[in-house]
């Protein structure tokens, strides 16, 4: 009988063992699982990340282009002012000939 109750106890520990060995199987694959799952969330923002520092660099450059662009639209207006100034001077300095030229022509008649 004291065999038999120490044959039962290892039984019981042994179950125990097994139930426990299993637990443990159960969380280590629920793990493994979670650590595929961070694994690829890792790799997704990776990749994101990559994508908006793409996004990042082709603004930069279009920023960039657009500077140049407005630079040279500014170099543009300043030289358009300037021949327009250069054009309104011609035209008073023929306007005021002109005024002279019809005194002159009204004196002379």
């Amino acid at each position: 009988e004291v065999e038999l109750a120490t044959v039962e106890r290892h039984r019981a520990k042994a179950a125990e063992a097994e139930r426990t060995v299993a637990f443990q199987q159960a969380a280590l694959r629920e793990s493994a699982e979670a650590a595929k799952v961070g694994a690829a969330q890792f790799e997704a923002l990776e990749t994101e990340q990559r994508e908006q520092g793409t996004v990042v660099r082709q603004l930069i450059a279009t920023a960039g282009v657009l500077k140049q662009r407005r630079d040279w639209l500014e170099v543009e207006a300043r030289e358009l002012r300037l021949a327009l100034e250069e054009a309104a001077r011609r035209h008073e300095s023929a306007m005021a000939a002109a005024d002279a030229a019809v005194t002159q022509l009204r004196t002379a008649a």
